[in-house]
């Protein structure tokens, strides 16, 4: 799969100063969400340190967790590996 920017939203208000947050989910591995140039479709919205909050492979083993931008130039957005968080279900 490629990256969908319709399944990309601001989570909160706009502000062009403070880094912003986002949520992703896509069917697209955590392996894959964090190559670099994935979210070159939003290069213009996204800039170094927003967070995206991401569900990733959606429709097979779910991986929930966050990742930085660390470098957007030239419309090639690079983010940090997946930090995946980890659940625990005692019932």
């Amino acid at each position: 799969m490629a990256f969908d920017r319709t399944k990309l939203a601001l989570e909160g208000g706009p502000n062009t100063t403070l880094p912003q947050r986002f949520a992703y989910t896509s069917i697209d591995t955590d392996t894959v969400i964090s190559t670099a140039g994935y979210f070159d479709g939003a290069a213009d919205i996204l800039k170094v340190g927003d967070v995206i909050n991401v569900l990733a492979d959606s429709d097979g083993t779910p991986v929930y967790g966050r990742v930085l931008v660390n470098a957007n130039s030239g419309g090639v957005v690079d983010v940090s590996d997946i930090e995946a968080f980890t659940t625990t279900d005692t019932e």
